[in-house]
This record gives structure tokens, sequence and C-alpha cells, in this order.
């Protein structure tokens, strides 16, 4: 069976001053005073940033690809193949999940992350694959510098998790994760995974990406990600390698051990891929 995580993020570009306690408390705190070097995040002066308005992303019309014409449906499996080796994303229209089960999902996500230090704690997890964690930046264990961001994750599928707390938080986010689960997720702009670029022996591409937080508010994004079952083994596909011209490019490993791999090390570019590289 197929299994499905949701990763919740809230992050904030406030000052902090400490280490460990969550974005929200650290950015409350009365005696905040300054920014402390295991928040001070600087980026490559070179790096490319696209422009949404001069360089838009693809856009793939769900409703095309399961009742459209046939011409229609083919078009838009072509747009979505090039989409995902040209660009790594692309934005989702036509979906059937009701903006109203969106919206309401958000003002959960709201509530946990405005429940206690204390409650949210009863959330934190021991192991990265533990089916509810909530903790914040990426993994506190091994950074020597904290991504600003308070995250829940939670596996919705084949068995659902979810916290208890707020009251409503679990019968929204399991009707949320019915939908996602069953159609596609929710989210406008979908990425190609990890497990994509392996299983496409490298044609679809994984790409990095970041989220830009507002001067004035906080940023919640809700992220589903989808794969195959933990004990999967997973490999290039067969139909797309050839001994000789186009060679398989990754080592195959369970997917849970590519899990396990990527969330226990630091946050570092694309690296977990890069291990499992030829």
């Amino acid at each position: 069976m197929a299994s499905a995580a949701s990763e919740i993020g809230q992050g904030s570009n406030l000052l902090l001053h400490s280490t460990k306690r969550s974005i929200k408390a650290l950015s409350e705190s009365p005696d905040l005073t300054s920014i402390p070097s295991s928040y001070a995040f600087i980026t490559n002066p070179g790096e490319v940033v696209s422009d949404p308005h001069d360089d838009p992303l693809p856009i793939i019309d769900y409703s095309l690809l399961i009742s459209g014409t046939p011409d229609q449906r083919s078009k838009a499996i072509h747009d979505l193949g090039k989409a995902c080796e040209e660009w790594g994303f692309f934005m989702v229209v036509n979906h059937d999940i009701p903006k109203t089960l969106m919206e309401k999902m958000f003002v959960e996500v709201f509530g946990f992350f405005n429940l206690t230090e204390e409650e949210k704690q009863e959330y934190a997890g021991k192991h990265v694959l533990d089916p509810i964690r909530c903790g914040t930046s990426f993994n506190s264990s091994v950074e020597k510098v904290f991504f600003w961001r308070d995250f829940l994750k939670i596996f919705v599928h084949p068995e659902f998790h979810s916290p208890d707390k707020p009251a409503g938080f679990r019968e929204t986010c399991e009707q949320e994760s019915g939908s996602t689960v069953n159609a596609i997720p929710n989210c406008l702009v979908v990425n190609v995974s990890d497990h994509i670029e392996i299983l496409s022996n490298g044609k679809y591409k994984s790409v990095l990406h970041k989220a830009v937080v507002s001067s004035k508010a906080t940023r919640i994004s809700i992220a589903v990600a989808n794969g195959p079952s933990g004990d999967t083994f997973v490999v290039p596909a067969a139909e797309l390698v050839k001994k000789e011209s186009n060679p398989a490019a990754y080592v195959g490993m369970k997917y849970k051990e590519y899990l396990g791999l990527q969330q226990s090390n630091q946050l570092d570019g694309k690296s977990a891929l890069d291990r499992v590289r030829i």
C-alpha cells in the first residue's frame, strides 16, 4: 500500500535568542534583543532566484487528466512530463478539494501552533520516523545553525495518525488527508520528490526550493508527501534503464531507509540524494 505523510510548518522572521525552543515561544519572549549566531543564516550571494511574474510555473489542469477527451488528456500528460523534466515543479488547478476544507485546515493548524509549549511537547516524538513528531528547525540535534520554522509531521496513510489537540484538529486533518491521498495534494504547487527522481533514473528532477516569509506575517505551509510503503525497494524503473546507453544512476534502497537517511542528517541541499547516486 502507498504511504503518505503530512508536514505542517510555521515560519517566522522575528528575532530569536535561544535554542531548541519553538520559534513562536522565542519570538514572544519579553527579553528578546538580538539574533544569536545559531540562527544567523547567510545565503549565497550568487544564488539565482526566479521571479514567478517573469517566469511563471507550468500549470496542470487536473480535471483533464481524469475526465478530458483523449487528446486533452494526452496533452496534459505531455505537459506534466515536461514540467517534471524542466522545472521539478508545477501548479495544479481544477482539483476537487473544497476551498472551505483547505481554509478550515489552516485554521486548525494555527490552533495547534498556538497550544502551550507543554502541550506541543506531548507530540515531540523520539525518532525521525515516529508517526507524530513536533519540533523546530529541521533536525536540531545535529544542526549548528537552526532554520526559522516550527513543524508538525504526521503519517496519515495507510494508518492515520494525528494529535488530539486542539479540539477539531484530528477530525479536520482526517478529512483533509482522505481527500489528498485519494485524489491529489491539496496544495496548489506540487514538486518532484527524491524518490521520483530515483524512479525516473534522473529524468525528473527533485529540485531545491525555499519558502519566503513576509516581514509582517507568519507563514503556514502544509505539505503532503506521497510515496510507496516503507518496505518498498525503490530503484530506477527497469523500462528506463539501458545497460549501455542509460545505466542505473542510483542504488536501490527501502523507502523507509531513505526517509530515515534524509531526516536524520543536517539539511544540506540534496545531500541525501547524492549518497545514493552512482
